[in-house]
């Protein structure tokens, strides 16, 4: 059969104790920093944070809608700074702005 591979790599937006589960190309919430794989597999060892290598797969990606998140493209609407501060809408699910561009490995 083919095989699908994503062209973004799996990370963490770290800030202190909490982590999110993000893909390479997306910004961080304000005040997190961005982790790459590598650096999960080297420095996040012992970390919860390192489940976010094997979740990689299953993170849908939708957008926070908010200005204070950026634009930010997560797999959860918890992952967005902005939706803690209101109940507006504040998180774009399956947005087409954040879509994992799935390429066939011919």
């Amino acid at each position: 059969g083919q095989k699908i591979y994503y062209s973004v790599a799996p990370g963490a937006c770290v800030l202190d104790e909490k982590y999110w589960c993000v893909l390479e190309k997306t910004k961080c919430p304000v005040g997190s920093s961005f982790v790459s794989a590598k650096q999960l597999q080297t420095k996040f060892k012992n970390s919860p944070a390192i489940e976010c290598l094997e979740r990689s797969s299953d993170i849908q990606m939708g957008k926070c809608t908010l200005p204070i998140d950026n634009g930010l493209c997560t797999g959860n609407k918890n992952n967005c700074g902005g939706c803690f501060a209101t109940d507006e809408i504040c998180f774009e699910p399956n947005s087409a702005a954040c879509t994992l561009e799935a390429k066939e490995n011919s």
